[in-house]
């Protein structure tokens, strides 16, 4: 044997590419599925479909877009829910879009009405104030919701 170089040429050998059902990755997609869930269905390791993401901008594109129109096809069914009459979406709705929360009335020892917001409502609200997923509250709100509680 002599002294040359073995196997294909520069740039031409190397690993295969993974060939991807994209059925499969964009049904899963729009079902919400993960990175990891996605790569498990189509048989690629987590790390395998990360790196393909990152050199494959269509790959990329096509499961956003499945994302996006998965999260529709739910937001309309639950708003189909919520105008048939289903109780409980127009009330997640309500605290979702219209920034509703649950009270409780609790009467006081003096007779008088004390008005307590669910601790998780106030958190949520506060997080999304923190992440500026929301406005905070018009002066007017605002001065109602720092109005002190009747004393005994």
């Amino acid at each position: 044997m002599g002294k040359g170089k073995r196997g294909p040429p520069k740039g031409e050998g190397g690993k295969h590419p993974f060939k991807l059902d994209m059925d499969v990755v964009t049904r899963a997609a729009s079902i919400g599925c993960t990175i990891t869930e996605i790569a498990a269905l189509v048989g690629m390791s987590t790390s395998g479909l990360h790196a393909r993401l990152e050199r494959d901008e269509p790959l990329a594109t096509a499961i956003e877009e499945a994302r996006g129109k998965g999260c529709a096809t739910l937001r309309r069914y639950q708003w189909q829910q919520a105008a048939q009459g289903n109780t409980s979406m127009l009330i997640w709705l309500g605290k979702n879009y219209l920034g509703q929360t649950d009270r409780q009335e609790i009467a006081g020892t003096t007779g008088t009405s004390v008005i307590l917001m669910h601790l998780n409502a106030a958190r949520a609200m506060s997080a999304q104030l923190i992440d500026g997923q929301v406005e905070p509250a018009p002066q007017e709100q605002q001065s109602l919701l720092d109005a002190p509680t009747p004393t005994e």
